[in-house]
């Protein structure tokens, strides 16, 4: 099991994978591989921007979108735009391989501070923040959503 930085031979899983995401995130959203596609291919061509696969055997196990910005300020700020272990590799070391790597993307792009939230609705906000403890993320407000028409 290795993390590495994602390529383009890594779209199927990738799409595939974010089909799962979707469709575990309870919220009803809908699902377009095309979009999904060009996400991806964005993310691969940046160089503030990234995708980080664990993989085992050929097998991407999970994945994470992380990026590094200046927008407002002089300090470089990261993100993790998605983070996802696929059902049957959770409790592997997987989850905890992805989010050492993520630690060290930031690290290597020199950012001042970074962020993470779990998105609300896959099930797994406890897990999730446990394992970002582990490597020294603590929490930083809450996460609040707004959906369209709804307020």
């Amino acid at each position: 099991m290795i993390p590495r930085t994602g390529a383009d031979c890594d779209l199927d899983d990738l799409i595939a994978m974010a089909e799962e995401f979707v469709a575990e995130s309870g919220h009803g959203w809908t699902y377009d591989p095309i979009i999904t596609k060009q996400t991806y291919q964005v993310y691969l061509a940046s160089p503030a921007t990234d995708i980080i696969v664990v993989e085992d055997k050929g097998v991407v196990m999970g994945a994470a979108m992380v990026a590094a910005e200046r927008d407002f300020c002089l300090e470089t700020l990261g993100y993790v735009a998605k983070f996802y272990i696929r059902p049957a590799h959770r409790g592997t070391m997987a989850g905890r391989m992805l989010c050492e790597a993520i630690t060290a993307w930031f690290r290597t792009h020199a950012c001042w501070a970074a962020f993470v939230t779990a998105t609300a609705g896959v099930g797994q906000d406890k897990q999730f923040i446990n394992l970002f403890a582990k490597f020294g993320w603590t929490p930083c407000g809450d996460t609040m959503s707004w959906e369209h028409g709804h307020g």
